[in-house]
């Protein structure tokens, strides 16, 4: 169980600091003028990207629970990703409660890189288990050499 922990901690920190590094590259090769942000503070916003990344991220292990029904899963690492994200980025001035458009467009976008991770995810798994039942089968339909 600490393993598996760790497994998705590990995970998450690795995945905010690649979309810290990946929002620099973004911002800098765009010129939008919001790299001011992320340069004004960079390790607040290093720590504030690991955060979000281990909401969103490590927020998956919830998917090793079995008792819990596929759908409220879901929504709880939903939850649990959209609500650090919010503290992180109001608490950090990414945005502003004062523009709701902004707010909107980055609950939206997390939302939206949430659901494709964890759709290629699903896939991914979804392959696996069909790999292991058609090794399982074929296991199964290998006869025992018979000593007659």
């Amino acid at each position: 169980m600490i393993k598996l922990i760790l497994k998705y901690l590990m995970i998450g920190i690795a995945a905010g600091c690649i979309f810290f590094v990946g929002n620099i590259i973004f911002h800098d090769s765009t010129d939008s003028g919001r790299l001011h942000i992320f340069l004004s503070n960079p390790a607040a916003d290093a720590i504030g990207f690991i955060v979000v990344g281990i909401g969103f991220f490590g927020g998956g292990f919830v998917h090793e629970i079995e008792r819990l029904r596929f759908s409220l899963k879901v929504i709880i690492h939903i939850i649990i990703g959209i609500s650090l994200f919010l503290i992180v980025s109001l608490s950090l001035g990414w945005i502003s409660l004062e523009n709701r458009f902004d707010l909107i467009i980055s609950i939206g976008m997390n939302v939206v890189i949430l659901l494709v991770v964890w759709t290629a995810l699903y896939f991914w798994d979804k392959k696996e288990i069909r790999r292991a039942n058609r090794a399982l089968k074929e296991r199964d339909s290998i006869k025992p050499f018979d000593a007659e």
